[in-house]
């Protein structure tokens, strides 16, 4: 019996394909994008198929690289031969090839013998006397290239003395297409010799469906107790089984929670990216630190709900007895806020909106009427103004220039280009001497010709910005906004060692309280939001179809390179969090400084007393906070041993995971006052 691998129909992300994973088809002269079949082909993974499917249904765990020195994979020659490389990238897919040799140099050419990871066919070999079809079972020439699901060590413990595998990997069935040349990948484990019906081709593979046997039951009804109905994990010991346990059982869902607000449209991650900025911005915010778990932390003034400036009519600040302005301390803890400041930092390596990406949110782009035509209508919203950009000079005073561009820049000014409907650049804007208003002499309406318009920026207003004429024909001034302070276009920042960790933080922040972030997660994350490429073309021409040329990311993903992640170890990334120590903004110190510790509400004598607690040493019912996630062994006995990881993508999952389990820490043991 053949069970399908439910983890690749909907949304592993990278590699080759779902659930038939696409090849390099033999004699059709293809180049194999999208594994040499057209979308408007019906064939294997072509039916009821969308890219939509690939990233929004369940995602689950998988082998992944680690990104380490030690790690090494095997790609495919055209003839099948695999080719030992250590060009890892942390978090990529590992395909269902065999482990490379451990002595394994670059380039070196190995050949799978026993073809543990080729597809199984009927194959047509010829023709008898009577001219009926001869069959007989063969193994495709190309292994199959399917992403590897593999076990929980912590629920079922070592489980590859029952598979003959390595790294908890779950054994796979995999046929062959020879017809489109494609593989498909499904979990089970062949217990018997394939076969071929010499009348019809049909092939059969003789499947053991379970990992753990269904007991026998007596002819009274009652269950017969034997060991091939048992198993023994870390978490329950000795476990019995009635009804047996599945191979499919073992595969293990991705978790997101709250982290599902990734999948939200960008125009929704826009507006809670620009609401966080926008609290950084604010006149109102007077600090920006850091709080034990790495988010930001702002020092807000608190004003008087009725009293304000009789001269300017503001609201006044609330004082102290002594005339001191009364301040309140709130992190950035909105889990959608927190998402965008994540996905721009691990984009761009820093948090400024560029110019010309400064045009008001549009949420009209699969369809409706865009934001600007909207300005026109009578009952359409009163004004659209250009997005917030990070106050540069701010995150400097207060030490966060790693989150901003820190190399100065000229000012720069906006202003828009339209075009119409043949694209030709036209006005945006047309005088009309006949307004709806009898009392004004005209008025300056949108262009009708101009049916789409782009934000442009320039750092020479006097000769690239429109120029705006009155009735007379006389020059008044020039169509711009600005100066601001910042970048006209975006660009790519090199990621830095801070950069990683107030990504980690961000992701943190993102995420339920009591849960946990694992590699698949931030793997899977990752490609949801676009920082990994694993969809789509890397070039598009105007009418959308891909260029000449272009990379096709279904077939070559590119991940997120998480190799700036270097050595970053608890105790060290802790001892600069927590209670503030000496405050910054000032000329000769602008970075706070921390203590390392966090005052919070502990049991003491029955009683429950604010105490400080080191940050690197908080533990929860006796036990540490922290989960080390870097499996090192598993001993005879079935018991795992973690270590702290501190390097590439498994370093930034444990800074993430930790800063995660400081937050939980605090909300649950938090001073009342101070929530």
């Amino acid at each position: 019996m053949l069970y399908p691998l439910s983890i690749m129909a909907k949304g592993y992300m990278g590699g080759r394909g779902d659930v038939v994973v696409a090849e390099e088809p033999a004699d059709t002269g293809d180049d194999g994008g999208d594994g040499g079949v057209p979308d408007t082909v019906d064939g294997p993974n072509n039916d009821n198929m969308s890219d939509a499917g690939k990233l929004f249904g369940d995602l689950y765990v998988i082998l992944r690289q680690m990104g380490g020195a030690e790690d090494k994979k095997l790609v495919p020659n055209e003839d099948g031969s695999l080719v030992v490389s250590s060009t890892v990238v942390g978090g990529e897919p590992v395909l269902t090839v065999v482990d490379p040799p451990t002595n394994g140099t670059d380039g070196e050419i190995f050949v799978d013998v026993n073809k543990l990871d080729y597809g199984w066919y009927a194959a047509e070999i010829g023709e008898d006397a009577n001219e009926n079809p001869i069959y007989e079972v063969q193994q495709s020439d190309y292994p199959a290239l399917c992403v590897q699901p593999v076990a929980s060590y912590e629920r079922w413990g070592n489980i590859n003395d029952e598979t003959g595998l390595t790294k908890n990997r779950l054994p796979l069935v995999i046929t062959y297409d020879a017809t489109w040349g494609r593989s498909e990948c499904e979990v089970g484990q062949i217990n018997g010799p394939v076969t071929v019906n010499q009348n019809d081709g049909e092939l059969t593979i003789p499947i053991n469906e379970y990992f753990v046997e269904p007991c026998e039951k007596n002819t009274d009804g009652t269950v017969e107790v034997t060991e091939k109905c048992q198993w023994t994990d870390p978490k329950n010991g000795l476990v019995t089984y009635p009804d047996g346990v599945l191979w499919t059982e073992l595969i293990g869902e991705v978790h997101f929670g709250r982290l599902n607000l990734s999948r939200s449209p960008e125009a929704v991650l826009q507006a809670a990216f620009d609401e966080a900025i926008n609290t950084i911005n604010s006149d109102d915010t007077i600090a920006i630190e850091i709080d034990a778990s790495g988010r930001l932390l702002m020092t807000k003034n608190v004003y008087d709900e009725f009293l304000v400036d009789p001269d300017t009519g503001t609201p006044l600040p609330v004082t102290d007895l002594d005339g001191n302005p009364i301040t309140v301390k709130k992190a950035i803890d909105s889990p959608l806020e927190n998402l965008a400041l994540y996905v721009k930092l691990m984009q761009d390596g820093h948090l400024v909106t560029p110019g010309d990406e400064r045009a008001p949110i549009d949420r009209s782009k699969n369809g409706g009427i865009p934001l600007w035509k909207l300005l026109e209508l009578e009952d359409g919203p009163a004004d659209a103004v250009l997005r917030p950009t990070i106050d540069i000079a701010k995150m400097k005073n207060w030490g966060l220039g790693d989150l901003v561009v820190t190399t100065p820049l000229p000012p720069y000014y906006t202003y828009y280009d339209c075009t119409n409907i043949n694209g030709t650049e036209v006005d945006c804007m047309e005088w009309d001497p006949d307004p709806t208003q009898p009392e004004i002499a005209g008025e300056w309406v949108a262009n009708p010709d101009a049916i789409d318009r782009i934000l442009l920026t320039t750092t020479t207003p006097e000769t690239d910005c429109p120029q705006v004429i009155d009735s007379n024909g006389e020059f008044m001034e020039y169509a711009c906004e600005g100066p601001f302070t910042g970048i006209e276009t975006d660009f790519s920042d090199p990621k830095t060692s801070e950069d990683f960790k107030f990504a980690a933080a961000f992701l943190a922040a993102a995420a339920d309280k009591t849960g946990h972030i694992t590699v698949d997660m931030v793997v899977y994350l990752n490609s949801i939001l676009g920082i990994n490429k694993v969809l789509g073309f890397s070039e598009y021409e105007v009418d959308g179809t891909p260029t000449d040329g272009a990379i096709d990311y279904s077939v070559s993903p590119v991940y997120f390179n998480f190799e700036g992640v270097v050595n970053e170890n608890r105790g060290t990334i802790f001892s600069m969090r927590g209670e503030v120590l000496k405050e910054g903004g000032k000329p000769d110190q602008a970075s706070s400084t921390y203590t390392g510790s966090v005052n919070v509400l502990q049991i003491s004598s029955d009683n429950w007393t604010e105490t400080t607690v080191g940050i690197a040493g908080a533990q929860m019912n006796g036990t540490t906070i922290f989960d080390n996630i870097n499996l090192m062994s598993v001993n005879a006995d079935g018991s795992l041993v973690y270590d702290e990881a501190t390097t590439n993508i498994l370093g930034f999952t444990q800074h993430a995971d930790d800063d995660l389990s400081v937050i939980e820490f605090i909300h649950t043991y938090q001073i009342p006052e101070r929530r």
